[in-house]
């Protein structure tokens, strides 16, 4: 026997009696749970009370709508703060919801291709954009994205080293920062730190040379001298036949000898 509906009397919202609803719903909603509800609209009740439409889908006219339409799939968590993606070509969310693919390389076909060359990897720094790195070698970079080493060490075999490389050594210049130095060839730092070779030589051997031809000599010329109209230079002269430098630098030669000749001012004639 049906329960009458005037035992349904007294109770504050809607609820169904003898398959009929006790007024205090609209006639467009139905009673769930003790609440009244449309159940073409609501999300949580769609179509009939409990059926609850997913995170990325609205009720429409009492069904269950996706809100992505193809080929788009819904991520509710994607990585590049989307919800609906193409998961085929995607790079935060390629095949698949938050499957990110590595910098430089770009999603195709829902596959990770591209990047960097074998032995690199690619780095992505703050405010900057992705390079191929080799973390084998790279002191910025070693072993690992963003290692940097230390500024008296170099990276060698993915660790950083506390020395420098075999036929190096750290020299460190006047509130500047420590680095590696070949002293053997490095004009700043020729035989020692520190010592400079000047401008015409060049360092051979930890030795600062001569760069000038073989049959030239670098001459330094005094302050406030102008070669060629322009500001004092070192430069390379052939002290056999330079009226300026005639046997040594600096060696000028005068009015009644103003000829070199065979490293020596003669006069003419």
């Amino acid at each position: 026997m049906g329960i009458a509906i005037a035992a349904c009397a007294g109770v504050a919202i809607a609820v169904a009696c003898n398959g009929q609803t006790q007024a205090g719903c609209a006639s467009a909603q139905t009673s769930c749970n003790g609440a009244c509800v449309d159940t073409k609209n609501d999300p949580a009740n769609c179509g009939a009370c409990g059926t609850t439409c997913s995170a990325t889908s609205l009720c429409s006219h009492g069904t269950c709508v996706e809100l992505c339409a193809a080929p788009q799939q819904a991520c509710p968590t994607s990585n590049d703060g989307g919800i609906c993606v193409d998961t085929q070509s995607d790079n935060a969310n390629c095949g698949a919801c938050n499957a990110a693919c590595k910098p430089l390389q770009v999603c195709v076909a829902g596959q990770c291709q591209g990047g960097c060359p074998n032995g690199e990897v690619g780095c992505a720094l703050e405010a900057g954009q992705p390079y191929c790195a080799n973390e084998v070698s790279d002191n910025a970079n070693c072993g690992g994205c963003g290692v940097a080493c230390g500024a008296q060490e170099v990276c060698a075999a993915a660790k950083c080293a506390s020395t420098c490389l075999t036929g190096q050594t750290v020299c460190t210049l006047d509130a500047g920062a420590p680095y590696c130095a070949r002293l053997g060839s490095d004009n700043a730092n020729c035989g020692t730190c520190g010592y400079a070779c000047d401008g015409l030589q060049v360092c051979a051997n930890g030795a600062c040379a001569s760069a000038c031809a073989q049959n030239q000599t670098a001459c330094f010329p005094d302050a406030g001298v102008s070669i060629d109209g322009g500001p004092p230079q070192p430069y390379c002269a052939d002290t056999q036949n330079d009226n300026d430098n005639c046997g040594s630098c600096g060696n000028v030669c005068g009015v009644s000898t103003p000829l070199c000749s065979g490293g020596t001012c003669v006069s003419p004639g």
